[in-house]
């Protein structure tokens, strides 16, 4: 880690109080200070004191890699050396790994042992913690500070080592105000004692909502701040001690774009570390070193590198109570430390957040976990007719804003028309449908699955209108009536009817459209006779009516067919014709009255008389119904002193509806 690595690299003596800066990559500097090296590509400046150096991008920017924070700072802590570092007075520091191994042997790696023990124990805690607070059995990286906040003090101890050798009691807490760790090693009359004191945050918590925003962009956060701090005693006297509080705070910001995958993550972190050594109290005066390190880079998420361009690093350090040679030669060392040791803690923090954020990207491709589509038409608010045609649009929304997010649409599953196309995109994605279905079985919908990415994530909902349904005509029925008149010399003769009949569609049921063949299937005429009389033979008027069952004395039928071939199934202009007649057998009887003179002799004679007349003869030419429902229409024909007239107004209509 550079911090580290820095301040490895400043363990050497140093001139006085001083003040370093190291600068890596696009830093800003002041025109009159700014160097002229120019860097290769995947280079980036490095500027230590008056030096400046070009080093490889990965030197700078180590490759992420999973870690934990904590360990990292403890490890470096225990580890670390100073002893080659002299006070002001010119005395040495003491060495604490070579203090910490006269607690006897394999007194480093028990407390090492110890440590990873005790922070495993703690996660424990704080996973059961987290898993009551919210009722369920999620991991602590998914609750957040506040679940931790809520939950009871709790406490833990165990023991390790020992047995002839050094032994460690390790002590753990965690409660409202965080948690902390102590160990207390103990062997040949030396006490190490370490002690770690974390915040609520664990550090390997990325806080960042669950969808991004409609333009892709998904605001996250890494925070804690722990102490870490080593105490040695031989025989109960205090012999020193270093320790490290370190800050951190990390800025992420996501880009999601349209496929609905993460593009960059734009990162800004800064760390801020003081580290302690010594003490009055142990023969040395205090001797402090702070470092306040700003990163910003930006890492490309498709292919997991950082971008030179957009990368940099500066680090400010201050060192208090040491002294030595001069600062060239620090900073110097200070310049290869940092390129040779990398940034630990850093990469782990960046690691961290790109798996946060995958973690998050993964989530946002189940369709509506962040985002919806909205239909325009919505669905189910139109009815359709067959052959018809329109267009509808396609939005996403961003859950987390519940603004448009642009998106790349893609049909599926079209069901009774034609789409196109089938994939759109943009603020708002279109799409026509035409030809729709015109013969579909009832129930049918116009239909198409919509799936659609966007910056906001994966969103599907199914676009679909119900269909008119089919149009289908099997029975013809209404009324009809007419009227017959012939001249004759002494006066006119004169038949009237009224008549009702259904005619049935000979298909069978469920063919749509209205074409073919209705055959009578009941009916019923009332005819009626004044006037001269027709049977010609005297000079008397005549009277008489009769009712005719037309389905069993009499038939006909009506031929129906589309004007249109080509849309045979379709509601529309339909060509029809057809009658309807008498059988021989029923027939009128006829009282004569108001005879003339000569004829006295018949009056109030009656006669049997066949009908005569067909009730029903829509003529040699094809009538035009406008809809393939309406059929009325009227016929006349005319000769020889005869004239009949037909008018009709019949409906076709589906039975049972």
């Amino acid at each position: 880690m550079i911090v580290l690595a820095v301040l490895a690299a400043l363990a050497v003596p140093a001139a006085a109080p001083l003040a370093a800066q190291a600068s890596f990559g696009t830093v800003p500097v002041d025109d009159a200070a700014k160097p002229k090296k120019k860097c290769k590509k995947r280079q980036v400046k490095v500027k230590v004191g008056k030096r400046v150096s070009c080093r490889p991008l990965k030197q700078a920017f180590p490759r992420p890699k999973k870690g934990d924070p904590r360990k990292l700072v403890t490890n470096f802590v225990v580890q670390k050396d100073w002893s080659h570092l002299r006070t002001r007075r010119g005395k040495r520091l003491p060495s604490l790994p070579r203090l910490v191994r006269q607690a006897g042997p394999g007194a480093s790696a028990l407390l090492t042992r110890a440590t990873s023990r005790g922070l495993a124990r703690l996660d424990s805690m704080a996973a059961a913690a987290a898993a009551r607070a919210r009722g369920s059995t999620r991991a602590v990286a998914a609750a957040g500070c506040d679940d931790l906040a809520r939950a009871p003090r709790q406490t833990d101890r165990f023991t390790q080592g020992g047995g002839g050798g050094p032994g460690a009691s390790v002590g753990v807490t965690m409660g409202p105000d965080g948690a902390s760790l102590g160990i207390e090693l103990t062997g040949n009359d030396m006490t190490v004692s370490l002690d770690m004191d974390m915040g609520l945050c664990d550090p390997n918590e990325v806080e960042a909502p669950a969808c991004p925003t409609a333009v892709g962009k998904l605001e996250g956060l890494i925070r804690y701040k722990f102490k870490v701090n080593i105490q040695v005693k031989r025989g109960g006297t205090d012999v020193w001690s270093q320790g490290v509080e370190v800050t951190r705070r990390t800025k992420l910001v996501g880009w999601n774009e349209v496929d609905a995958k993460l593009e960059q993550l734009d990162i800004e972190d800064l760390e801020t570390s003081t580290f302690s050594l010594g003490g009055t109290t142990r023969a040395y005066p205090p001797i402090s070193i702070r470092t306040k390190l700003e990163r910003r880079t930006q890492v490309d998420m498709r292919s997991g590198s950082y971008e030179p361009g957009r990368s940099n690093v500066e680090v400010t350090i201050s060192m208090e109570g040491l002294s030595g040679p001069d600062r060239d030669e620090a900073e110097g060392e200070a310049e290869r430390k940092a390129r040779t040791d990398g940034d630990q803690q850093f990469r782990t923090v960046v690691e961290k957040a790109i798996s946060g954020y995958r973690s998050r990207e993964s989530e946002w491709q189940t369709p509506r976990k962040c985002a919806d589509l909205k239909f325009n038409p919505v669905s189910n608010s139109l009815t359709l007719n067959g052959n018809s045609s329109g267009n509808f649009t396609a939005t996403a929304i961003a859950k987390a804003d519940g603004n448009p997010s642009e998106l790349d649409a893609r049909l599926s599953d079209m069901q009774n028309a034609a789409f196109s196309p089938t994939r759109a995109g943009g603020q708002r994605a279109q799409f026509s449908y035409t030809n729709v279905t015109p013969a579909a079985p009832p129930g049918s919908k116009v239909r198409a699955k919509v799936h659609a990415t966007s910056k906001a994530g994966v969103a599907e909902e199914t676009w679909e209108q119900p269909l008119k349904p089919p149009f289908e005509i099997n029975e013809i029925a209404g009324n009809f009536s007419g009227t017959f008149t012939r001249e004759y010399s002494i006066g006119t003769a004169r038949i009237t009817w009224t008549a009702s009949a259904t005619f049935v569609r000979q298909t069978p049921l469920g063919i749509a459209g209205a074409f073919g063949t209705y055959i009578l299937n009941a009916g019923i005429a009332s005819f009626h006779y004044s006037g001269q009389t027709i049977t010609e033979h005297a000079d008397c008027d005549m009277r008489g009516s009769t009712v005719v069952d037309l389905f069993q004395h009499g038939g006909g039928s009506l031929g129906v067919s589309p004007v249109d071939a080509a849309r045979l199934f379709d509601q529309g202009p339909h060509d029809y014709g057809g009658d309807v007649g008498v059988g021989p057998t029923p027939r009128v009887t006829l009282t004569m009255e108001n005879c003339g003179p000569g004829a006295e002799s018949e009056e109030g004679k009656t006669y049997e008389y066949p009908i005569g007349v067909a009730p029903l003869d829509t003529g040699d030419e094809q009538r035009r119904s406008p809809d393939g429902i309406d059929y009325s229409g009227s016929h006349s024909i005319s000769g020889s002193g005869i004239t009949t007239d037909w008018t009709w107004v019949l409906t076709g209509r589906k039975t049972p509806p």
